[in-house]
C-alpha cells in the first residue's frame, strides 16, 4: 500500500505541474490578446479534477498504512480516511455558494494533519531517545 501512496503522489505532483503551466500558458496567451477555447478551459478541468481525485485517493491509502499506536495516530487515521471522504464529497455535492467554507475545512484538516504528525514525529523521537 506504501507503494500505491508514493505512486498517487507522484502522479498527482505530475497533475499538479502540468496544471500550473497550462494555467500560465494561457495567461501569457491573455495578456496577448488571445483567448483560451472552451476545449482547453475543458481540459484543463479535467486535469485539476484528476489531479484532485488522485490526491484524494493518495490522502485515503495513506490512512489505511498509518500504524495505529497512540491516540495522535488513531485520530490521524480518522483525518485521512473518514475525513477526506466526507470532505471529498462536501466539496463535490455542496452548492457552488457553499464552497468557500468546505476550502476552509479543507485547509483546516490540512493544519490538523500536520499537527498531528508533528506530534507523532516527536513521541517517535522521544522513544528511540529513550531506546538509545
Amino acid at each position: 500500500l506504501v507503494t500505491i501512496v508514493v505512486g498517487a503522489v507522484l502522479v498527482t505532483m505530475v497533475l499538479d505541474m502540468i496544471e500550473d503551466h497550462a494555467i500560465l500558458a494561457m495567461l501569457r496567451l491573455a495578456e496577448r490578446g488571445v483567448e483560451p477555447s472552451a476545449t482547453q478551459v475543458a481540459m484543463q478541468h479535467v486535469v485539476s479534477q484528476v489531479k484532485f481525485h488522485t490526491g484524494y485517493f493518495a490522502l485515503f491509502v495513506l490512512g489505511l498504512v498509518v500504524p495505529r499506536t497512540s491516540r495522535a495516530a488513531v485520530a490521524l487515521v480518522g483525518l485521512l480516511t473518514v475525513g477526506t471522504l466526507v470532505q471529498g464529497a462536501w466539496l463535490y455535492a455542496a452548492p457552488d455558494g457553499a464552497l468557500p467554507a468546505g476550502n476552509v475545512g479543507r485547509w483546516a484538516g490540512f493544519l490538523v494533519g500536520f499537527a498531528l504528525i508533528a506530534r507523532l514525529s516527536r513521541v517517535d523521537g522521544a522513544a528511540r531517545d529513550a531506546r538509545a
